[in-house]
């Protein structure tokens, strides 16, 4: 596997979702990069830090006052229908950038 390495496997690296073949294949280029070596520990020190930090938060209840401001009880929250929504959202902004600049 001899493809150039990219911010993006660093960042993957950095988050360890890299597939083995290719993990080794960065860690070997990163062995010769000193730079991009300390920005990549950095990187995976920084997400060490926020999961520190707020995974104990992903474990807590949502509080009653955020689930009343947003009109749903937790009985009636129907997270299919939220992603959809969310997806539909996603797709509707950049879209509507895009027209923008295109003069529409």
């Amino acid at each position: 596997m001899n493809d150039p390495i990219s911010e993006k496997d660093l960042h993957a690296w950095a988050d360890g979702r890299l597939p083995a073949a290719r993990r080794k294949h960065v860690e070997g280029w990163l062995a010769g990069q000193p730079e991009a070596r300390r920005q990549a520990k950095e990187w995976r020190e920084q997400n060490a830090a926020l999961h520190r930090a707020y995974d104990p938060v992903l474990s807590e209840p949502v509080p009653a006052r955020l689930l009343d401001a947003v009109g749903a009880a937790p009985s009636r929250l129907r997270l299919p229908q939220l992603r959809i929504a969310a997806a539909i959202a996603c797709r509707i902004r950049p879209a509507r950038s895009l027209a923008g600049r295109a003069g529409y």
